[in-house]
């Protein structure tokens, strides 16, 4: 089945592109072709870790959502091209894991524009619809995350949305924040949505494939970028860790995370 997921435009500098990478590099270790939007058109940076990527079938593009008039529906093209790659199996055969990371700041945005979101559609093709919320301590990534539970509650009990979190522990395993408000919340209202811990991976790191313009499942698999100053043991210990991460989205990619291979 392929999958689209939705990275949730909350708060900024809380790992969602992060996160929309380890997932893209996941899907293509899981066999997956990826269909990959970057709709930040500030910092490119889900594009630039992307771009250069050695996978047989990838499809990359960048969107942006700034308007010019009322009328103007940017993410339009992008469900336009989604709906168009997941109808021509002549071309596209087999699944597809396509991934829309929104620019930090746009839930309301996006909330108004989602209200057109062809839910019943994608339902009928049998492409399951996710959300992707990253949560830290940070107080505002919770209070800017809750309104997508709350805006699309019916299609979520219907089981044509499904919201996954992502506790990022990029500041320690201190989720105060989460226990506090976002966890009651979801064991009352939500209690079978996903929630995945992401291990607090090295800021060095992250900074360094910032710079090299690559990600955390392409270490070591490419040998066109320069890992020099990761050293053998920052290869090893950023494999270590990605496979960790791989085994963790296994169940939402419907994978057996023991073999890797689909369910």
């Amino acid at each position: 089945m392929s999958k689209l997921f939705i990275m949730a435009g909350t708060k900024g500098g809380i790992g969602k592109t992060l996160v929309a990478t380890l997932f893209a590099d996941a899907a293509t270790d899981f066999g997956y072709r990826t269909v990959l939007f970057d709709c930040d058109d500030e910092n490119h940076s889900f594009y630039n870790a992307m771009k250069t990527r050695t996978v047989k079938e990838q499809i990359l593009d960048e969107v942006v959502l700034e308007v010019n008039t009322e009328n103007d529906f940017p993410l339009d093209k992008v469900m336009n091209k989604i709906i168009a790659v997941e109808s021509d199996k002549k071309q596209y055969p087999g699944d597809n894991i396509y991934i829309i990371d929104l620019k930090a700041g746009s839930t309301s945005k996006m909330l108004d524009w989602m209200q057109a979101f062809p839910f019943d559609l994608l339902h009928m093709k049998n492409l399951k619809v996710n959300v992707i919320g990253v949560v830290t301590n940070d107080p505002d990534s919770v209070t800017t995350y809750i309104p997508w539970f709350k805006t699309f509650k019916p299609y979520i009990e219907e089981k044509k949305l499904e919201i996954i979190t992502i506790l990022n522990e990029v500041d320690g395993k201190s989720m105060q924040q989460f226990h506090a408000t976002l966890e009651p919340y979801l064991v009352k209202n939500f209690p079978d949505s996903p929630v995945i811990i992401l291990q607090n991976l090295s800021r060095n790191y992250l900074t360094l494939f910032r710079e090299l313009n690559t990600s955390y499942g392409r270490i070591g698999k490419e040998k066109e970028i320069d890992l020099s100053k990761l050293g053998w043991m920052g290869i090893i210990r950023c494999q270590n860790e990605f496979k960790v991460i791989k085994e963790h989205l296994a169940p939402i990619f419907e994978m057996n995370s023991g073999t890797g291979d689909k369910k």
